[in-house]
C-alpha cells in the first residue's frame, strides 16, 4: 500500500503538474470530502485546441461545452476517441488520458465489487468544462 497523502495536497500537486505539462491550458482541481470517502475532480477548462470533435454526443444530444468522462475508458483507447458518449478530438483525448495518469498516481484501488467492498484513496472525476461554466477554446 502506498503512503497516505492528504487529498488537498494531491489536488495541488496534480494541478501543478498539469500546468507544467500543459502551460496553455487552464485546469481546475477540486476536492470533496464525504462520509465514506473523498473525491478529486480534475477539469479541463480552456485549451488551445478544440476538445469536442462533434457538437452532439452518441445519442444526438448537444454537448454544450461540457462532458463528464469515464476514467476507465482511457485504459482502452478506441478508434473514434469516444468517452462517455462524447466524441473527443485526438488532442483532447491525449491530454485527458495523461491527466488521468497524473491524477491517479497517489490513488489505490483494493476494491472487491463482488463482495461489495470498496477501498480507494479517492474517487477520481474527469471533466471537460463544467455544467455551469463550459469549456472554451483559447485563441
Amino acid at each position: 500500500m502506498r503512503e497516505y497523502k492528504d487529498i488537498k495536497l494531491i489536488a495541488k500537486e496534480v494541478k501543478q503538474e498539469l500546468t507544467r505539462q500543459y502551460p496553455d491550458c487552464q485546469w481546475s482541481t477540486r476536492i470533496e470530502r464525504f462520509s465514506g470517502g473523498q473525491a478529486l475532480n480534475v477539469t479541463l477548462m480552456t485549451a488551445p485546441f478544440e476538445a469536442f470533435a462533434k457538437d452532439k454526443d452518441c445519442n444526438g444530444n448537444p454537448i454544450r461545452g461540457y462532458a463528464q468522462l469515464n476514467q476507465y475508458r482511457f485504459q482502452r483507447p478506441n478508434d473514434e476517441n469516444v468517452n462517455n458518449g462524447a466524441y473527443l478530438t485526438k488532442e483532447a483525448w491525449e491530454c485527458m488520458a495523461n491527466a488521468y495518469k497524473i491524477a491517479s498516481r497517489d490513488n489505490w484501488n483494493n476494491s472487491d465489487p463482488q463482495a461489495d467492498y470498496f477501498d480507494v484513496n479517492y474517487w477520481l472525476h474527469l471533466e471537460i468544462g463544467r455544467w455551469d461554466k463550459p469549456f472554451v477554446k483559447a485563441s
